[in-house]
């Protein structure tokens, strides 16, 4: 018999979708398309990308850091400020009220344990409103998930040019529309085969 108990071989996160639960991707994928596509969301596009680098980057997972990364740089953000804001925050080359957001988001994600409303008190008196750091908990929330599928999946980092090329893709709504539309027919498919297998009984 074939060894089927062995590691993961998944060469990118479109190969993960291929092999995993439709039903389950299909939230996935219209929930990430909240994260990066919502114009109506508080935070503009750009700041939920650094806020993705920044999570992936504490994470060390090296795939999202490099996907995100290249949404930074197509967006015109700087990837060696959040690079350097991961490493030493007090110290990176961003503004005061950036700092502020990054050191909420940091504490959410490094001590979890230590995190209380005395910190949303600090983000916001550095000039950040109620709605805005939701929207950077749901984004870091969202990126922690996807750091944890994409190492534990051992899915490696993708190559700078085509990292950019597929932000510059992801930074289209109509990409998320065409992915969503082949999982939707997935989805009715199997339901469809799984009414004809209980009919069949």
């Amino acid at each position: 018999m074939p060894d089927t108990n062995r590691p993961p071989n998944v060469t990118s996160m479109a190969h993960f979708f291929s092999k995993s639960r439709t039903e389950f991707w299909l939230a996935q994928m219209l929930t990430q398309r909240m994260v990066e596509q919502t114009g109506k969301d508080p935070l503009p596009p750009l700041l939920r990308q650094e806020i993705a680098t920044f999570v992936s980057r504490l994470n060390h997972c090296t795939y999202c850091t490099a996907s995100h990364s290249a949404d930074v740089e197509i967006l015109g953000g700087d990837v060696d400020a959040i690079s350097a804001a991961a490493g030493n925050l007090r110290d990176a080359p961003i503004d005061a009220k950036k700092r502020a957001l990054f050191a909420f988001v940091r504490k959410i994600v490094d001590s979890p344990d230590e995190f209380g409303e005395a910190d949303w008190h600090e983000a916001m008196d550095a000039g950040w409103r109620n709605d805005e750091l939701e929207s950077a908990i749901y984004v870091a929330a969202w990126y922690q998930f996807m750091n944890t599928i994409a190492t534990g999946n051992l899915i490696p980092a993708t190559d700078r040019e085509t990292a950019l090329a597929l932000a510059r893709s992801r930074q289209k709504p109509e990409m998320y529309d065409e992915l969503i539309g082949k999982l939707e027919k997935l989805v009715r498919r199997k339901v469809v085969l799984t009414i004809e297998e209980q009919g069949a009984n």
